[in-house]
């Protein structure tokens, strides 16, 4: 909104940037830590430096985050569902709450979005939809936005394990020749099962290993005429002392 206060506005952007800066901060310190010989003086002060930002992250960054929740009472309100071509009706908030007053009294209470330019004009192919680009449905790094885009982050990773090509690679074709929704069907749904069990063995393998004395065994490399892995030798008895 055009009366929504600068700082509120310039939230989002911050984020990225002090991550950016996070990151410069700890490759600066990382390379201090790794030169063997003593820092000249530029690279004492840039270290200097680089310790300070570190060490102002959090505050700047809580700060950011308390500037978008602020932004709340500036939201507008949506009004059911979008239709069928993807157009959402929203309601403009409340001039009465605590939010900065806008400069010009507002001459309509909703708005439809996406708009068109020119407004109050029909579907034309001279006329442009107005682009909104954060257009969402949970304000950007809220709490219920966090929790989501960590699920989402959740769901792609579980289909990354079934597009590897080492694994289930559901990408190639030669692997489901067959046609038709129900073979497709069926074989996403055991690329699915294969995966799962793949990720299972793989958490109670390192589960093994983890605990003390659960070190696994590694496979005998020497193999018969079959091409088997041969049983280990059992090892020696100890030879009784001479008497």
């Amino acid at each position: 909104m055009s009366w929504m206060p600068q700082d509120l506005i310039n939230a989002s952007g911050t984020l990225p940037l002090l991550e950016e800066e996070n990151d410069k901060a700890r490759g600066v310190i990382i390379k201090a830590a790794n030169q063997e010989k003593a820092l000249a003086e530029k690279q004492r002060e840039e270290l200097a430096k680089a310790e300070k930002v570190l060490a102002d992250i959090p505050r700047r960054s809580e700060v950011a985050l308390q500037q978008i929740k602020n932004r709340a009472p500036y939201r507008m309100i949506p009004k059911g569902i979008p239709d069928s071509d993807g157009f959402q009706r929203f309601s403009y908030p409340e001039t009465s709450g605590p939010v900065v007053q806008p400069p010009e009294p507002l001459t309509r209470k909703t708005i439809t979005v996406p708009m068109r330019i020119p407004e109050g004009v029909g579907p034309r192919k001279s006329n442009k939809t107005q682009p909104i680009k954060f257009l969402q449905k949970f304000a950007y790094r809220s709490n219920i936005w966090k929790l989501h885009y960590g699920m989402r982050n959740l769901v792609e990773s579980s289909n990354n394990h079934m597009k590897q090509s080492s694994a289930e690679d559901i990408g190639n074709r030669r692997k489901r020749s067959g046609r038709g929704f129900a073979f497709h069907y069926l074989a996403m749904a055991l690329a699915a099962v294969s995966s799962n069990l793949r990720r299972i063995v793989t958490f109670f393998e390192a589960e093994a290993q983890s605990a003390p004395g659960g070190k696994l065994q590694r496979a005998c490399f020497r193999k018969d005429h079959q091409g088997s892995s041969l049983s280990r030798l059992t090892e020696p008895e100890a030879l009784s002392p001479p008497q």
